[in-house]
């Protein structure tokens, strides 16, 4: 038994017509009819009552299209998920996000793709940086959003937002007489005053 074999007999059982089934399925009906027989043959029963004019199911036959239809059912729901999957209008996005990013920058983006997309469930999975790291390796999330982390060989990583960092100081403070601050750290740009 193989699904074409399946596929075939449940053609001839909605028609009642091997020849009808054949069309639809684009088989001669000679095929059709040596589908039906090895199906018979493998199953070890007789699904047709082929004595009168017209195809009649036997027990069997029935017993089998319930099964049949039930499967064809399941089969077109879920070709129907994938297609509406294809198109974004069903489906689900798995985010794993920085605290700081989840909470300030992503809601109003999430916001916008949920008005757009509306049958695309997010689920935003938040943590610091590293955490962020781990799940998207460990495939627990599609993208991440995350700090500066480093290359990694298994992701792909791109520059979407640029903090500016300023130094905030007391008026007593050494630092507020300057105009500028170099070397604090690494990579700081000179904060003019």
């Amino acid at each position: 038994m193989n699904i074409d074999q399946l596929k075939t007999f449940y053609k001839v059982a909605l028609s009642g017509s091997f020849t009808k089934a054949a069309r639809s399925l684009h088989l001669t009906q000679p095929a059709v009819s040596q589908q039906i027989r090895a199906l018979e043959h493998s199953l070890g029963i007789t699904l047709f009552d082929r004595s009168g004019k017209k195809v009649r199911l036997t027990n069997e036959g029935d017993i089998l299209l319930s099964h049949t239809d039930r499967l064809f059912n399941l089969y077109g729901e879920v070709q129907t998920l994938f297609e509406l999957q294809q198109r974004l209008q069903k489906g689900k996005i798995t985010i794993g996000s920085t605290i700081v990013l989840g909470t300030y920058f992503l809601p109003q983006i999430i916001g916008q793709y949920t008005r757009q997309y509306p049958g695309i469930e997010i689920d935003l999975r938040m943590g610091n940086s590293r955490h962020v790291l781990d799940i998207t390796l460990e495939g627990e999330v599609d993208l991440g959003f995350a700090g500066k982390i480093g290359a990694h060989s298994r992701l792909r990583s791109i520059l979407i937002h640029r903090d500016p960092f300023i130094i905030i100081s007391s008026p007593g403070h050494y630092l507020a007489a300057k105009k500028s601050v170099t070397g604090v750290k690494k990579g700081l740009r000179p904060v003019k005053s």
